[in-house]
C-alpha cells in the first residue's frame, strides 16, 4: 500500500510552517532596534575615525609650517579679537601684512564676520578711512550672510 493521508501532506505542511516562522521571527527577535543601534554605532565610529584623521593631518600641517617658517595665506583675514568700531581702528602686525603678495587683495573681517577693511600692497586700508573699501567684495569671499551690511 502507498502513503497514508498524513504522510502525503507532511512536506507541504513543514514548508508552510517554516515560512510562517520566518514571517513571525521579527516579533520574537526584535531586530529593528538592534539594526538601528548597529547602524548608529557604525556611523559614529566612521565619523570619529574621520575626525581623528583630520586632526592628525592638521597636526602634520601645522608642524610642517612651524619647521619651515612658511605662513599660510588666504583670500581673507579674520581678526578674532576685534569688533568693528570707528573709534578703535585695528592695527595689523607686520607679519600679517607680509604674508600676502604685493598686488594681492585680501579682505579683512572682524569677529562678527563684518568687513573691516582690505589689505592691498601690504598695507591695511580701513573702511573708516575709505568708504569704498568694503564695497566690491566678491561673492566667493563671503563666508556667511552676516558679511553683507
Amino acid at each position: 500500500m502507498g502513503k497514508n493521508r498524513t504522510e502525503k501532506y507532511m512536506i507541504p505542511f513543514l514548508i508552510s510552517a517554516l515560512g510562517g516562522v520566518c514571517i513571525a521571527s521579527p516579533l520574537f527577535l526584535k531586530l529593528d532596534s538592534k539594526v538601528a543601534n548597529y547602524n548608529a554605532a557604525f556611523e559614529y565610529r566612521n565619523e570619529q575615525e574621520l575626525l581623528r584623521t583630520e586632526l592628525e593631518e592638521r597636526s602634520k600641517t601645522s608642524k610642517k609650517t612651524r619647521e619651515t617658517g612658511l605662513v599660510l595665506a588666504a583670500p581673507t583675514l579674520t581678526l578674532t579679537d576685534y569688533l568693528d568700531d570707528s573709534k578703535n581702528i585695528p592695527t595689523l602686525r607686520k607679519t600679517d601684512l607680509n604674508r600676502y603678495k604685493k598686488g594681492q587683495k585680501v579682505w579683512v573681517f572682524d569677529a562678527s564676520d563684518k568687513c573691516s577693511g582690505m589689505i592691498l600692497n601690504k598695507k591695511f586700508i580701513s573702511k573708516h578711512h575709505d568708504s569704498t573699501t568694503c564695497e566690491n567684495i566678491p561673492d566667493a569671499v563671503y563666508r556667511s550672510p552676516k558679511n553683507k551690511e
